[in-house]
């Protein structure tokens, strides 16, 4: 942090631009926060990957849900309209009331996938 005496030009140049000489040090962090909070605004995120794009259909289901960790559940859900998380259990949900009223006889119980043969 503090130059060293025996600094050339260029090291003491590099030293002044990483440090109190870049005019530009003291608004990183602002520019840093803004453009986060630009990247948390659903309407953007829908553009950026849905109408503009395409670019979420493209996405697998461990991308889909690794967006959802990255946003959060709510701006994923606000985003895209949807949750991969709620359509998950709405589509286990559906599926084991499709085979219980296949298999009126037996109701049928999720079990856990390593069980199932």
């Amino acid at each position: 942090r503090v130059p060293m005496p025996d600094f050339d030009d260029a090291k003491r140049f590099i030293h002044d631009f990483l440090t109190d000489g870049n005019p530009f040090m003291k608004t990183v962090g602002e520019w840093s926060r803004a453009a986060e909070a630009q990247f948390r605004d659903a309407g953007l995120l829908r553009r950026l990957f849905i109408t503009d794009t395409g670019l979420i259909s493209e996405c697998s289901g461990p991308q889909l849900r690794c967006l959802e960790r990255a946003w959060g559940q709510r701006l994923f859900a606000s985003a895209t309209g949807r949750s991969f998380v709620t359509r998950a259990k709405s589509w286990t949900s559906a599926l084991l009331n499709v085979l219980n009223i296949v298999d009126d006889d037996r109701p049928i119980v999720a079990r856990p996938s390593h069980a199932i043969r």
